[in-house]
């Protein structure tokens, strides 16, 4: 189905489910493709991003995001329409309609894939506390089983990063902008 659904989908949830965004969601813990890791480089933040969706793991995503300063901007060609998608939206909303999302259909029916073959090179150096990583490839196919619907997105996306220190005093990679775009 055309990308667009898959925001759509997300505003649904987030508009007609209630949560409690640090209880570990329904159906969570479900197949590993990969590791969590520590996310002490922007490349790993991204992939921890992975990580949570194929895991449905909202209060791990949350961990990711910058929440001061963090905006998802969502493709200008989706913005607008029947579901009235905006421009963009921050920290509350983001972590909200995911946490939606992985509740409403749990970890087996969300399926995110990364490709950085295009996005060259996802490694800062070493006195870098901002990074860039663009093109990232992905495919994510979410499976709404009540309803027998299959969404599927296969775009891009252009990430900002941005290194500051945790509550503990840590230096860490946080995500603060993320830009949905369509391929081509």
């Amino acid at each position: 189905m055309h990308k667009a659904i898959i925001p759509a989908v997300i505003l649904v949830l987030f508009a007609g489910l209630g949560c409690d965004l640090f209880s570990i969601p329904p159906g969570g813990g479900g197949d590993d493709q990969s590791e969590w890791q520590d996310p002490l480089t922007p490349r790993a933040v991204i992939e921890d991003i992975q990580w949570c969706y194929n895991n449905a793991n909202g209060p791990f995503y949350g961990t990711l995001l910058d929440h001061d300063n963090f905006v998802f901007y969502f493709d200008p060609s989706d913005v607008g329409g029947d579901h009235d998608i905006p421009i963009s939206w921050t920290y509350q909303a983001e972590t909200t309609a995911t946490q939606n999302l992985f509740i409403a259909v749990g970890a087996a029916n969300i399926t995110l894939t990364l490709d950085f073959s295009d996005s060259g090179d996802t490694e800062p150096g070493p006195y870098d506390t901002s990074f860039d990583i663009s093109t990232v490839k992905y495919f994510l196919r979410v499976v709404v089983t009540e309803e027998d619907i299959i969404y599927q997105a296969n775009e891009q996306a252009n990430f900002e990063l941005s290194k500051f220190p945790d509550d503990k005093g840590m230096d860490r990679w946080w995500l603060t902008k993320w830009w949905d775009l369509k391929n081509g």
